[in-house]
């Protein structure tokens, strides 16, 4: 079955002392992992950006992490990457960074 949108991703070091903000949020699909979180969700669209500005706001000095979006139904990569109060995002060639995945 063809998904309309796969997301794939990891976050390291969140502050402990702002992880109970966390612990009380919808952090769908991101599961919290003591002080990371991780994701793979394969299913309906999601807007996560309003959620990657609440986990930023709470990530430790040295945290840092990414997350992949793959919408199938635009073939479109989006990369975030995530540090201590800020993300970015830049749009990825689907067909060379998903190259490696059909080699024999």
């Amino acid at each position: 079955m063809k998904f309309p949108m796969r997301i794939y991703g990891e976050i390291k070091g969140l502050d402990p002392e702002r992880i109970s903000f966390l612990q009380r949020i919808d952090l769908d699909p991101f599961e919290l992992n003591g002080l990371n979180l991780e994701v793979e969700h394969e299913g309906r669209f999601l807007d996560i950006e309003p959620l990657l500005d609440e986990i930023v706001a709470c990530m430790a000095e040295n945290g840092q992490g990414y997350v992949d979006c793959i919408d199938h139904d635009h073939w479109i990569v989006l990369r975030y990457d995530l540090k201590p109060g800020k993300w970015t995002c830049k749009r990825i060639n689907p067909d060379i960074s998903l190259e490696k995945y059909h080699q024999e």
